[in-house]
């Protein structure tokens, strides 16, 4: 028996995950909801991404910047 995506979907209702975007970001919180669109939400999100290098340093190293979002709504791709 196979199941529908929705089914699938529905099993990890409150699980924590992330979330990789079309941008390069990354978010990461509770996955609250869903619809036949997958649109999603997630809540109590924090937010990561790639920052340049600073300008006028000699290291090579990627910063990273975090922020916290009460709940973030993902729109389908149509």
């Amino acid at each position: 028996m196979s199941m529908s995506k929705s089914s699938k979907m529905l099993q990890y209702i409150n699980y924590r995950m992330r979330v990789t975007i079309q941008d390069g970001r990354q978010l990461v919180g509770k996955f609250m909801a869903f619809d036949r669109h997958m649109n999603l939400v997630i809540g109590d999100c924090e937010e990561f991404r790639k920052l340049p290098p600073a300008k006028g340093k000699k290291t090579n190293e990627e910063r990273e910047d975090r922020r916290t979002l009460a709940s973030f709504f993902f729109a389908a791709k149509r």
